[in-house]
């Protein structure tokens, strides 16, 4: 076997490594198949994940709605948001662009401590968030800092939302000129 091979093998076995916990791996492990089809839809629950905070840092509304199944659920500060509509409705002031031309208020959402349990077409996601943007002076400043629990349910192939219930754990404090 040559050099590049066996570096090739180490690569592929450290990233399997690192995708699925050991414990997938444990004795009694469960047939070949079954394995690739939960790297599959882990790859998709995590592909749902990073869509959701592309469309909510760049996206239009209607990207946004669409990664939740049509009676989906966005719950926070103690309001429920039912359905794609609402939801739509919920997120489309931050998210539509000023009809003057004027840049809208962005930031970016950071996610990490990612822990997605499947259990067939369903899962149960948590994770943390934190957002980061602008200050007075133009200088990257936290915003909030959060976590999601969510409920993921594969329809036709594609992982949605079912229920994403965002909880925020702290504030930064605004200055009174905003």
């Amino acid at each position: 076997m040559t050099m590049r091979k066996v570096e090739f093998l180490i690569g592929l076995a450290a990233i399997l490594m690192t995708a699925v916990p050991l414990t997938a791996f444990a004795e009694g492990q469960p047939p070949p198949g079954v394995q690739l089809q939960y790297l599959i839809d882990r790859a998709g629950v995590e592909t749902l994940l990073a869509k959701y905070a592309k469309a909510v840092d760049f996206g239009t509304p209607e990207e946004y709605a669409a990664l939740f199944t049509e009676d989906g659920v966005i719950h926070m500060q103690g309001k429920d948001f039912k359905g794609r509509k609402a939801i739509h409705d919920m997120i489309a002031p931050a998210l539509t662009k000023p009809a003057d031309g004027a840049p809208t208020r962005r930031m970016r959402h950071i996610l990490s401590n990612v822990d997605i349990e499947l259990n067939g077409d369903t899962a149960t996601v948590f994770e943390s968030w934190a957002t980061i943007s602008k200050d007075k002076d133009g200088r990257p400043a936290i915003g909030a800092i959060g976590h999601y629990t969510d409920t993921a349910v594969k329809v036709n192939g594609q992982w949605l939302f079912a229920k994403r219930v965002i909880d925020l754990d702290l504030a930064a404090p605004r200055p009174a000129n905003r």
